[in-house]
């Protein structure tokens, strides 16, 4: 009855397996789930187009195809951005007018003295300096210095560390824009004046509201501008991925401690040590707290540890960049001067100081590192216990409010590794007797220091415990491990992590190969960018070896998978490289610390091609040349009758095929001069004018005013002008079309960007030819300087009423 049952229901096959012994009772139930998952499975994939016609090696080509456009995309863009703002650079030359900006500008650079303020001459040449430099780095105080209120606004502001920018010095900047972008980081440095004499933190106001005299409210201004910002409900868009530190526990800490773990890291295939990441080194020093309130024993381990690595280095022009960071301006200067009696002593030191290095050797305070960033950070505590063994709660800056935010500013410099030189032990730290935050951050950071993410109650590089995202990925893990490899799942600190790490049995603490797993991590990104690409350039520029494994193919076939990533495994460990040790060269990530959202192009690390150096723009000029040949040329005996239409018809043609735009006058006289007559008297202009009106709609000429056109030249497109000549190929002013004037006009400010009216009449004119510029020249450029202005964006009235090339 059962087999009945089962063969109604379509398993005659597992009935055929109890019968024959093939299934032992106990397997029956496995077995049969096994069966009717396969054949669910089976089914859903053919009725889905999508995973009925996936094929891993086909889609890998699309997506490697896909990246490579990508990234073809961004290059061009910035060549094309490039050349398009080379292009809008005027053509000097000797022949500019005085009076233009681009004169004014070379009268300036030829000067030996009694120079122009930079603010008058800055005036004196609004548009030009728009042309020369699209984008001006200025401080606040530049601004208010050097661009007076009269300049054209810029199209857009940015701020960057707006969070060191008052709002008091921010806003003369900010209204000189249509549009602002305010970038900073509200867990950096505020705007500070700790060092300065006379100065101190506890300055700063303890109420945002107060009453003035006639009980009205008061509102004191926020630290910086970005506060403000933020205050006043600015759209926002936070920057997520960091991929400047070259080993994620470079950046775990703050992380953790200042940005709730949002930020986007990457780990490094090599664990925390051997020139990578965060270090201590215990200094047994002590602490001159009562006179010079320097460390001298940490002072001298910190700059004996950097000359040792700088005398290591062989090939100094590939070497890491290196950095000191002290937590005080005393500690600063001791350092300094025992370096400089190092490169006294040792005059080979003196080229990594040197400000002809990309990134020389800083020595700098809490106060004054932000914004700077090198390969390696040595850090000087300075503070600890005194003579008597005592420790004062009084750490500088740190014990100030927002103390916290210099430490973040600080431990966050560092793209390879940050190494701690210390006398002061987390435990000496007594947090009863301080509330200050930075101070408690401190003393975490050392013991992060000293264990490494360990200290942290935050995940681990390495968790053994970590769940897989997948049972697909479970079943991956566990075939690997059943083929002798070791293997690491989860492995990252922060929202991204590589889903399987095969170690490398050779090398402890390093990885061969990273596996990722169409899971979790592959499906939540948000573009095909992020997913595709982005973060694969990432990892790889860490140096991971990576392989995917897709769970289409390891349901199909798992043996030949798992077949794919053992000769993935075995070509990682053949090219191998020898891992760099701190005093080596390391590859320095093209792009900033941290980046927007990946859907963002900037978030690629390869770099834009070389400027493109544009050639300079052509003259529009052409010479005026005359109709010459005119076949048939019209009899004088017979060139008004009848019989003659051709003839004066084709000379007509071939007048206008060449002299176009031409008057109507000097057209019919051109014709004359074709058939022998004398004159052009009003009988001729009425017999070629006649010849043309009768001419079908399609072969008959435009015309706009007193003025004729080819069916070559149309006159909104067409941007030549032609020189007036000499003898037969001379014209009058007035017989010249505005369009042309317009255009003559047009390329003159092209070279010389703005001048005066009358200026750009006679310029014009000179460009047409005219040696001399008397009234009716005049008037017939003025004519053509209106139409230009008419014309849409190409040139404009600025403040000063000159007439200006529009923008680029």
């Amino acid at each position: 009855a059962t087999r009945t049952t089962l063969e109604t229901l379509g398993l005659r096959a597992l009935a055929a397996a109890i019968d024959d012994g093939r299934l032992p009772p106990a397997a029956i139930g496995p077995a049969f789930e096994r069966g009717f998952r396969a054949a669910w499975l089976t089914q859903v994939v053919d009725s889905d187009p999508a995973l009925r016609g996936f094929h891993a090696r086909e889609h890998e080509r699309r997506i490697r195809r896909f990246a490579e456009l990508d990234r073809e995309v961004l290059a061009t863009t910035g060549a094309m951005v490039v050349a398009r703002l080379a292009a809008a650079v005027p053509r000097a030359g000797a022949a500019a007018s005085g009076s233009s900006e681009v004169g004014i500008l070379l009268r300036e650079i030829a000067k030996k003295r009694r120079h122009l303020p930079l603010r008058r001459l800055f005036a004196s040449i609004p548009n030009l300096l728009a042309r020369l430099e699209p984008c001006m780095l200025m401080s606040p105080l530049s601004v208010a210095q050097y661009l007076g209120p009269e300049l054209p606004p810029f199209d857009l502001v940015v701020f960057d560390e707006a969070s060191q920018v008052t709002p008091w010095d921010a806003i003369g900047a900010l209204s000189r824009g249509g549009a602002c972008v305010v970038v900073g980081d509200s867990k950096q440095l505020p705007p500070t004046s700790f060092f300065q004499l006379g100065e101190s933190a506890d300055d700063e106001p303890d109420a945002v509201h107060g009453t003035g005299e006639a009980g009205e409210e008061l509102v004191v201004d926020l630290e910086s501008v970005l506060d403000e910002c933020a205050a006043s409900g600015f759209r926002r868009l936070g920057l997520r991925w960091h991929y400047r530190s070259r080993h994620e526990s470079l950046i775990t800490f703050s992380n953790y401690r200042y940005y709730d773990n949002s930020l986007l890291t990457f780990p490094a295939p090599l664990e925390r040590g051997r020139g990578r990441g965060v270090s201590l080194v215990r200094v047994e020093g002590v602490y001159d707290r009562s006179r010079s309130r320097t460390n001298p024993k940490e002072a001298e381990s910190v700059v004996a540890d950097l000359l040792a690595r700088l005398r290591a280095i062989d090939d100094p022009e590939r070497a890491p960049s290196f950095g000191i960071v002290t937590f005080s301006r005393p500690q600063q200067e001791l350092v300094l001067d025992l370096l400089e009696r190092a490169r006294r002593d040792d005059p080979g030191l003196e080229s990594w100081f040197a400000d002809a290095r990309p990134e020389p050797v800083f020595v700098k305070n809490l106060e004054n590192v932000q914004g700077d960033e090198r390969d390696v950070i040595l850090f000087s505590i300075g503070y600890g216990p005194d003579a008597a063994g005592k420790v004062a709660m009084n750490f500088g800056p740190l014990n100030a409010q927002g103390g916290e935010r210099r430490l973040n500013v600080a431990i966050t410099r560092a793209r390879l590794e940050v190494v701690v030189h210390a006398t002061l032990r987390p435990e000496q730290i007594d947090l009863t007797r301080t509330n200050a935050a930075g101070v408690r951050h401190l003393r975490e950071f050392l013991e992060y220091a000293e264990r490494g993410p360990r200290a942290l109650a935050a995940a681990l590089v390495l968790d053994p415990d970590a769940a897989h995202d997948s049972p697909f990925e479970r079943d991956v893990d566990r075939a690997l491990a059943a083929a002798g490899h070791s293997v690491v799942r989860q492995v990252g600190c922060s929202g991204y992590r590589i889903d399987l790490a095969v170690r490398d049995p050779d090398e402890p603490g390093a990885f061969l190969l990273g596996i990722e797993c169409d899971g979790a991590s592959y499906h939540s990104a948000r573009t095909a960018r992020e997913r595709d690409r982005l973060r694969e350039a990432v990892l790889v520029g860490l140096g991971w070896k990576l392989v995917r494994i897709w769970s289409t193919d390891w349901w199909r076939d798992p043996a030949a998978e798992l077949a794919r990533v053992g000769e993935a495994i075995a070509a990682a460990r053949a090219a191998r490289p020898r891992r760099p040790s701190a005093s080596e060269p390391v590859p320095k990530p093209a792009n900033p610390a941290v980046t927007a959202s990946p859907a963002n192009a900037a978030a690629e690390a390869a770099s834009l091609p070389p400027p493109v150096a544009a050639a300079a723009p052509r003259t529009l000029a052409e010479p005026y040349l005359v109709a010459a040949a005119v076949k048939p040329r019209p009899d004088a005996e017979g060139f008004f009758l009848p019989s003659q239409d051709a003839a004066v018809l084709a000379a007509v043609e071939a007048v206008l095929a060449i002299e176009a735009p031409i008057h109507a006058d000097l057209l019919c006289r051109r014709v004359a001069e074709h058939a022998g007559l004398a004159r052009a008297t009003a009988r001729v202009r009425e017999r070629v004018l006649g010849v043309l009106g009768r001419l079908p709609k399609e072969r008959r000429p435009t015309t706009r005013g007193e003025f004729l056109w080819s069916a070559q030249r149309d006159p909104a497109s067409w941007r030549g002008y032609r020189s007036a000549g000499t003898g037969a190929g001379s014209r009058d002013a007035d017989a010249i079309a505005p369009e042309e004037i317009a255009n003559a006009a047009l390329d003159v400010l092209r070279a010389q960007i703005a001048m005066p009216r009358g200026e750009l009449a006679r310029e014009a004119a000179r460009a047409l030819g005219f040696a001399r510029s008397g009234a009716r020249v005049e008037a017939a450029m003025q004519t053509g300087i209106e139409l230009l202005l008419t014309r849409d964006g190409e040139a404009q009235l600025d403040a000063e009423g000159r007439v200006a090339l529009g923008r680029a």
